[in-house]
């Protein structure tokens, strides 16, 4: 395979000609730009070379893998920044860092002052992030003319898109580096892609010629169950020895992900099977042979009934010919499509639509806020928001007292100013809820295990779908408590002894480890804010706290995520009054009054992450929140009645 060092001279004086630069390729290609600018001039003087990525994972995954091909110990020339975790050094000349990470740093040095490039990978997924960034780099620019802007992508629509935005900016589009790759179709509708995709791992083992594997599937539980199906497979006809079957998706460990660039068993195949994230890896170069369902995951926000979930949707062509390219990166491949010729051609989508219209953008009105932009409305845009979620999210501001009251209950101006309570929440890279609750948990004498709260909701979930390993930490008043009961537990065990603890209460080592490393992070974010001392340590004299506090404290700041049980036995969400169940790995075994929720998903409406509120909880929110519990802030339901026979009783304002 050629190298792409041959573009580098080319690549390089294009840079030191312009100042914007659009760069089209593939995964692989666009990957290795970075390792231009090491130890060039753009390294010099004090200066650095940052790449951003979408989230914490990719960034951590593609840092090592290029400190892995550039030689480099990770955490000296080159290193990362996540919401989770920095790996940096005073050596550091060159940072991967997540988009959301450089637009906080841009809050307290707006001009980026340490950075000579910046470079924004995948811009072609059009994240609330990317649309800042995008907008903040090129008012930058204008201030900093030494500055320089890479853009890499592998679409070339959006690049003429991007293009256009950065005033007819200079493309260089890479020649792809794959080998040709054969793409079969199946010739009808296939009902259930999962058991097709075993047949046809088995077929291509038994009947095709020499090369590794790669079946996409888009959940964690259906590439374990996958991998459990293919080895019973291969060991019924005597190939057991021949097939090593590893699964990878975002919560394998570090070992598990290392198993995936081993070479082959001698005389025969890997099969790996893996969620979208293998897309992370550019160097698995004994793969021949792909598998493609056409299927992918993805999350879409409504915010008018403020449901947000994960839904099981096409991929695009551009997602398909990606996944077909990585069987060419060895040798010529193959990649089979569990659809038909016909699907491909007129029911995929060119693209996937931009995720900055499909998502929550309550942190992104923060941030823009946060980054002195006046005016919502006038803010460039590449991918221009709904108009409904960029209001919907100013006024969830405003019912936090995040921005000021130059705004108009329910009806928020885009101009509104954050307040000091807003400039706080900004220095949290966390959701303005948590942020919120963090802030004020000093008042109600929690803030240590507030942390831990709001840690163990910033990571994936760590009781691996097991009901039993719930049920052990079980907290009666609900969820929240329950994961700080499991933190606890954790925090208890000996640093050794923690990961096989996890083991065998089937919990999510990773997720443990990483949610201690967030919460250390947000404790160190709360002493040099001067919200609170809070000590770095968790230990045994913490555990003797008022669940109630810690209650009252999630009430601050997740007010307008309140379900109320009316006179038919059904759950309605509070501020919008749309209908809710409980999710089925609830840890209440009743039905309260009232119960806050941190999710809630379109799928069967249910309400997930649920304390009970207690028996005097419609008084509990009178008192912390009596600007928007009053009886006129809800439609004529029981819940109505309530708050105004509460009022009458206490005597608190209408």
């Amino acid at each position: 395979m050629a190298p792409i060092c041959e573009l580098e001279e080319e690549f390089l004086e294009l840079v030191d000609q312009e100042q914007t630069i659009l760069f089209i390729g593939d995964s692989v290609t666009r990957r290795k730009i970075p390792q231009f600018f090491m130890n060039g001039k753009y390294t010099m003087q004090g200066k650095c070379v940052v790449c951003t990525q979408t989230d914490n994972l990719s960034t951590k995954i593609i840092a090592e893998r290029f400190s892995d091909r550039m030689g480099i110990v990770l955490g000296e020339e080159v290193g990362y920044s996540t919401g989770y975790e920095n790996k940096l050094g005073p050596k550091n000349v060159f940072n991967y860092i997540t988009e959301d990470l450089l637009i906080y740093e841009a809050m307290s040095d707006r001009d980026l002052n340490r950075y000579s490039v910046v470079i924004i990978d995948e811009a072609q997924k059009s994240t609330p992030s990317t649309n800042i960034l995008f907008g903040l780099l090129k008012q930058i620019m204008k201030r900093r003319t030494d500055l320089k802007l890479v853009i890499m992508c592998n679409v070339t629509v959006e690049l003429e898109k991007f293009q256009k935005y950065f005033d007819d900016a200079p493309t260089m589009k890479a020649p792809s580096f794959c080998h040709s790759v054969e793409i079969f179709y199946t010739p009808y509708p296939i009902s259930d892609y999962f058991t097709e995709a075993i047949e046809v791992v088995v077929y291509i083992h038994l009947h095709e010629a020499p090369g590794d594997i790669l079946l996409f599937l888009t959940e964690d539980i259906d590439v374990s169950r996958a991998c459990r199906e293919i080895s019973t497979r291969i060991a019924q006809i005597g190939e057991a020895s021949k097939l090593k079957v590893i699964p990878l998706y975002s919560e394998s460990s570090l070992r598990q992900q290392k198993h995936v660039l081993e070479k082959a068993p001698e005389g025969g195949r890997k099969c790996i099977v893996s969620t979208d994230i293998v897309e992370l890896y550019d160097n698995i170069y004994g793969v021949v042979y792909v598998i493609d369902p056409g299927f992918t995951k993805a999350k879409i926000y409504c915010p008018r009934s403020r449901k947000e979930n994960e839904f099981v949707i096409p991929i695009s062509k551009s997602i398909a010919n990606q996944r077909a390219q990585k069987a060419g990166l060895t040798a010529p491949g193959k990649s089979y499509r569990l659809y038909t010729e016909d699907s491909f051609k007129n029911e995929l989508k060119e693209h996937s639509y931009p995720e900055i219209l499909r998502c929550n953008l309550d942190l992104f009105v923060l941030q823009l806020k946060g980054l002195g932009v006046n005016n919502l409305v006038y803010f460039g845009y590449v991918d221009c928001p709904a108009p409904e979620s960029l209001m919907r999210a100013l006024a969830q501001l405003y019912y936090l007292k995040a921005v000021d009251d130059n705004v108009q209950e329910d009806n928020p101006t885009p101009d509104a100013d954050l307040t000091r309570i807003g400039k706080l929440m900004t220095k949290f890279p966390l959701p303005p809820q948590l942020s919120n609750c963090l802030i004020n948990s000093p008042k109600f004498g929690c803030s240590s295990d507030m942390c831990v709260i709001a840690a163990m909701l910033s990571v994936p979930d760590v009781f691996k779908g097991y009901r039993m390993s719930k049920s052990l930490f079980a907290h009666p008043d609900g969820d929240h408590l329950t994961l700080l009961n499991v933190y606890r537990a954790f925090k208890l065990q000996p640093g050794r002894l923690q990961k096989s603890w996890c083991f065998k209460h089937f919990l999510n080592f990773e997720a443990l480890k990483r949610a201690d490393s967030v919460r250390k992070q947000l404790v160190e974010i709360m002493n040099i804010n001067s919200i609170s001392p809070v000590s770095n340590d968790y230990n045994e004299s913490h555990f003797a706290i008022d669940h109630n506090n810690i209650k009252n404290c999630l009430i601050s700041g997740f007010f307008l995520q309140i379900a109320y049980l009316d006179q038919s036995k059904q759950y309605h969400t509070l501020h919008d009054n749309q209908p809710a169940s409980l999710h089925p790995s609830c840890t209440l075994k009743n039905k309260p009054q009232f119960v806050l929720y941190h999710k809630y998903g379109l799928e069967k409406e249910f309400i997930k992450i649920v304390t009970d509120l207690g028996n005097n909880a419609g008084e509990i929110l009178v008192r912390i929140q009596e600007d928007y519990f009053t009886s006129h802030n809800f439609e004529n339901t029981d819940a109505r009645k309530t708050f105004r026979n509460i009022a009458m009783r206490t005597g608190s304002r209408q």
